[in-house]
């Protein structure tokens, strides 16, 4: 150990995607009145980082106005090379999220 010594340490991180934006689209298949709930992540494999998450967005369904799918927009974030998008039905509940 450096007894005296200062170590400057350095900790590189990326933002998290901005501009993200989740809404219901025309056409698609899924099921009406469904609330999905959506959050996100950047990531760089050669650097090995991550970015923050996302706040969590969400849009619903409508099959009235032939909305049955669901948009998920954000911009690129530099230096990564990697995305991470989460959709739920249940506000929050993202306890069976895995990385790949």
């Amino acid at each position: 150990m450096n007894k005296g010594k200062q170590m400057a340490i350095t900790v590189s991180s990326l933002p998290a995607p901005a501009n993200f934006a989740v809404v219901a689209a025309v056409g698609g298949s899924l099921p009406d009145a469904t609330t999905y709930c959506v959050r996100a992540f950047a990531y760089s494999t050669g650097d090995r980082i991550d970015s923050p998450w996302t706040a969590e967005l969400s849009a619903t369904t409508n099959s009235g106005l032939n909305q049955n799918s669901i948009q998920i927009d954000f911009d690129d974030v530099a230096g990564a090379d990697r995305y991470f998008v989460v959709v739920t039905t249940s506000a929050g509940d993202y306890t069976e999220t895995t990385k790949h």
